[in-house]
């Protein structure tokens, strides 16, 4: 008769335990703390949700970061740091037209918006907007000023001396924006899905007014320091 098979102590250790999931680098765990956020919302979103997900330890997380709120804003950042469309890329878009160039960075700009991370973050802005109005001014803050920052530089480039100090390219910058990215982002928040020949419209429709603001502004001056 034979003898049963005895079992190997180190084989069937290792197999009682569990495998373990590679610790993901900081981006990794960034890109899934907010996707995380953003399907359950910041108060649904708790720790354990998070390292249940990820496969860390809590202890790891309150380590690197210290709480849920830290974490959120670490993600945020991360994200909008990432969404946000390089200014190279928006340079791209710079021809002697100054109309033509204005109409390819709306597009651009809005594209970028309607993209399933620009919906994400459009949708967590109007979220906290209510719920924690500190978290929705730090999500525009950061998701617009570098853009503010390149427009106003375009701005000074193109039209400076229609437009004078810094506070008034600012301005503009940010009356571009709204105009021409501000309300439409607004509608599509709201899950209405837009025509592309109607976005056309609207974006060249606005660039025609924001120039015609402009034009005002020169006249304005003009006439100012004519008296």
């Amino acid at each position: 008769m034979r003898g049963l098979p005895v079992a190997d102590p180190s084989t069937g250790a290792s197999s009682k335990r569990r495998a373990r999931r590679p610790s993901p680098t900081s981006e990794a765990f960034l890109d899934q703390a907010f996707d995380l956020f953003a399907e359950h919302g910041y108060e649904g979103t708790t720790i354990n949700i998070i390292t249940d997900a990820v496969g860390v330890t809590k202890r790891t997380v309150y380590a690197k970061y210290g709480d849920k709120d830290a974490v959120f804003q670490a993600a945020l950042r991360h994200t909008i740091a990432k969404w946000i469309v390089p200014a190279q890329e928006l340079q791209a878009c710079e021809v002697a037209d100054f109309h033509e160039t204005l109409v390819c960075i709306a597009f651009k700009l809005l594209d970028n918006l309607m993209s399933p991370r620009g919906l994400q973050l459009l949708q967590m802005t109007n979220m906290l907007s209510l719920k924690a109005p500190e978290l929705g001014a730090h999500n525009v803050q950061h998701g617009i000023k570098p853009t503010l920052a390149y427009l106003a530089d375009l701005f000074a480039r193109r039209i400076g001396p229609v437009l004078g100090t810094f506070q008034s390219l600012e301005a503009a910058a940010m009356a571009f924006l709204n105009l021409t990215v501000g309300g439409l982002g607004a509608i599509v928040s709201w899950g209405v899905v837009l025509d592309r020949d109607f976005i056309d419209n609207y974006i060249r429709s606005s660039v025609d007014v924001f120039e015609n603001g402009l034009s005002k502004s020169e006249s304005a001056n003009v006439g100012f320091a004519a008296r």
